[in-house]
């Protein structure tokens, strides 16, 4: 892996060296120095997926370790559940990446119009990786499981868990449209907040909720932790379906306005 990264930095580096003048760095080191009108786009861009990144990660440690605290097969069929809903999220996040740049060049040139299809389409191809998945994982989840572990304890718990990750697998579905849009329109802001919903409040309030007070058990907490991805999917499709974005200024706006 290591190799492979210097790899494509080397490659990466050599590429953007032969073509400097197009990229603006043809004046030696001093084409690197910072512009300050240029840094508050970056920073407003960059600070919001920051924190968004953390609290997500963050609330996924607390998580795991109550599920942690029910044993090793408890813990490593949470961990053999976050390969297969990662097996599903590559194709997911892949078509997200892919139609927040497509999204992003059509909020600059104000093609509305192309936008609402590309969030449509990119739920449509999701979808597909989302039924099949799903229907792998509701009639055969001892076998899936039996791909990463033979312990009969995990295995026990696999018809349960992974009906519960086909919740996740729905929300995800239509993350990659509706998330698409924030990001190619450049709402760091909103992406953050949403985010905040999700790992802070409802990833771990679900959890405690359903797997401490309701006394639901390992249960609940793979539950709760499946249905806090609903927090983002909601309140994205809200705001994709209020049109608000459509009012948006973008940061190319912003920036020229400045200089």
């Amino acid at each position: 892996t290591v190799i492979a990264q210097v790899i494509a930095c080397i490659v990466s580096f050599r590429s953007v060296f032969r073509h400097r003048e197009e990229f603006g760095m043809a004046g030696g080191l001093a084409a690197f120095r910072i512009d300050r009108k240029k840094l508050s786009p970056f920073l407003k861009l960059g600070i919001p997926l920051a924190i968004q990144t953390s609290a997500i990660q963050m609330s996924q440690l607390f998580v795991n370790s109550f599920i942690n605290s029910y044993g090793v097969a408890a813990s490593a069929a949470m961990g053999v559940g976050k390969k297969l809903q990662q097996f599903c999220n590559i194709i997911v996040m892949g078509v997200r990446q892919a139609a927040s740049a497509m999204i992003g060049q059509n909020f600059g040139a104000r093609r509305n119009d192309r936008i609402s299809k590309i969030v449509r389409y990119a739920i449509m191809i999701s979808m597909v990786s989302c039924i099949v998945f799903s229907a792998l994982a509701l009639t055969i989840p001892k076998v899936i499981f039996g791909i990463f572990t033979t312990d009969a304890d995990v295995l026990a718990l696999a018809p349960t868990f992974m009906k519960i990750l086909v919740l996740a697998f729905i929300a995800n579905t239509f993350m990659s449209g509706y998330n698409a849009l924030i990001q190619g329109i450049g709402f760091a802001s909103l992406s953050m907040t949403i985010a905040l919903l999700d790992g802070v409040v409802f990833r771990i309030g679900l959890s405690m909720l359903f797997g401490v007070w309701l006394g639901w058990g390992l249960n609940g907490l793979f539950l709760g932790n499946n249905l806090a991805i609903y927090a983002t999917a909601i309140p994205a499709a809200i705001y994709y379906y209020s049109g608000a974005w459509k009012r948006r200024r973008s940061l190319v706006d912003d920036v020229s306005e400045k200089a």
